[in-house]
């Protein structure tokens, strides 16, 4: 499988690459990318279903995660890839035209590009499954008028592009330390140009019209802005497993930015306010015991308390369509309950700073970044998943959501010290190591706590933690066979750069 990309792989067709009939449109060992928005995931994967039987192959990626410098090396597998078709090349959606390659006007690429506009299309006025269906007869149609000649094979050997090469976006200023490579492990690319290109998807990003709903709702009481559920939208497109079935795929990534939303509203009391009643009520929200009463808490309170249970009945309504919900809802709950405990100790750091150590953070603290959680929701979705996998996945995610901490307290831990949250990493590694001492913490010192992280080199050293936590993710590569981690180890690379391109606006 392609480690470049994510996949969507529809029933009935393989990770493996097919040999084609001799009397197919399309060389022998040839196949077809479809490049789609998110909005034609499930008709573009009908259509993928469609042309295996017919002896083509054909696999389907997110426009959102394909990038000029991946049209060199979409396979790194002895077939090719020969040709793509982009669906709605200018649908301003999940896949912008930002994200898109424009590989047919690449002098020196040898692949051929077509693009293939299914909205309008004269069957819109068709009832909906026959529309459907004539979208994916149009896919189809188009790829068998696809001619040899227009189709040259093109190899890339193993090695010619050792480097994930996304995208992202920068934000000065950036420490020189973030230039460091440590000596472990594989080199991983950190550019200007990178971070810049993923801070351009993460303002191209576009809220469903259920998120819109969500954000409306989140407004009457909390105050983070469009961007970071721009932000929200972007990674959760980005981190979910390629192998969550193609009907679900935008559900599932809306219900995870409801689910933030609600967690930001936990970790603003926690955090912010030191709210330790207020947050033990949301929590019996959130968890669906018997509403707690609510008259002695002031009415800001009261309202956050409604905004939350409305929230929170959403969130359960949704997962429960979810095709694997019962299998895995006790687990869900017990990732749900690690959250809980993490803004309990978040409380409780706040209240006595003197708590503060590295060991404990890196115990308890990742769980703030979901992915344990958001892992079980995209299981509740992938019915080809071995569950006799599930231990080597949960730990594989396990090192990802700790790479995904790192990403967040080296943007975070600026605006934290005006938000007097000293819950991060770097304040706590800084205080044990003696270039902070909790009086100045407690002071307020912000001059002397950002000399004293910078120049101690605690970023570094949680740099050097992201690259160990990689390595041991990457690891779990020849271990699981039933999802797709190759793109899922590059889908945290990416998600590193999106923290960094978005340092202090998140």
């Amino acid at each position: 499988m392609n480690k470049g990309i994510q996949h969507i792989t529809p029933s009935g067709i393989t990770n493996r690459v097919r040999r084609t009939p001799t009397n197919s449109a399309l060389p022998d060992g040839e196949v077809i990318t479809i490049v789609t928005n998110g909005a034609n995931d499930e008709i573009a994967a009908q259509a993928a279903l469609r042309l295996g039987q017919e002896g083509i192959p054909a696999k389907v990626v997110h426009g959102r995660y394909v990038t000029n410098s991946e049209s060199h090396r979409l396979d790194e597998t002895a077939d090719g890839v020969s040709a793509f078709l982009i669906l709605d090349p200018d649908y301003e959606g999940t896949a912008t035209a930002a994200s898109l390659p424009d590989i047919s006007n690449k002098s020196k690429s040898t692949r051929t590009a077509n693009k293939l506009r299914l909205d309008p299309a004269p069957a819109d006025s068709l009832p909906p499954h026959r529309s459907t269906q004539s979208r994916v007869d149009r896919i189809v149609q188009t790829v068998r008028s696809f001619k040899q000649k227009d189709l040259p094979r093109q190899r890339v050997t193993p090695d010619a592009y050792n480097r994930f090469d996304s995208s992202g976006s920068g934000r000065d200023p950036i420490s020189k330390e973030f230039r460091k490579r440590p000596e472990i492990g594989e080199q991983f690319e950190l550019s200007e140009d990178l971070l810049q290109r993923e801070l351009e998807l993460v303002k191209a990003a576009r809220l469903s019209e259920e998120v819109e709903a969500f954000f409306d709702v989140y407004s009457q009481v909390g105050a983070r802005t469009r961007f970071l559920w721009q932000w929200c939208v972007h990674g959760a497109e980005l981190t979910t497993i390629s192998n969550v079935a193609p009907q679900w795929r935008r559900h599932v990534c809306d219900t995870k930015v409801l689910s933030i939303m609600l967690c930001v509203l936990l970790d603003d009391v926690a955090d912010e306010q030191g709210n330790e009643p207020l947050l033990e009520a949301l929590m019996k929200i959130i968890e669906g015991q018997p509403a707690p009463a609510m008259q002695n808490f002031s009415a800001k309170d009261r309202k956050t308390a409604e905004v939350t249970q409305y929230l929170s009945q959403i969130y359960e309504s949704r997962i429960s369509e979810y095709p694997l919900h019962d299998v895995y809802k006790r687990l869900l709950e017990f990732d749900l309950m690690q959250y809980f405990n993490t803004m309990r100790y978040s409380c409780l750091l706040n209240e006595n700073l003197s708590l503060l150590n590295v060991t404990e953070h890196e115990l308890y603290l990742p769980h703030a970044m979901h992915m344990m959680s958001f892992s079980t929701l995209d299981l509740m979705c992938t019915p080809e998943f071995d569950v006799h996998e599930l231990g080597r996945f949960r730990e594989a995610i396990w090192h990802a959501q700790c790479m995904g901490r790192v990403g967040n307290l080296l943007s975070t831990w600026e605006r934290e010290i005006e938000q007097t949250d000293f819950t991060s990493g770097v304040f706590a590694r800084a205080v044990i190591k003696g270039d902070l001492n909790v009086d100045q913490l407690n002071a307020s010192d912000a001059p002397a706590i950002e000399a004293a992280i910078l120049g101690g080199g605690h970023e570094q050293y949680f740099l050097n933690r992201w690259h160990e936590h990689r390595e041991c993710l990457k690891t779990k590569l020849a271990e699981i066979h039933s999802v797709d981690l190759h793109g899922f180890v590059e889908a945290q690379e990416r998600f590193f750069r999106m923290h960094l391109a978005c340092r202090g606006a998140i």
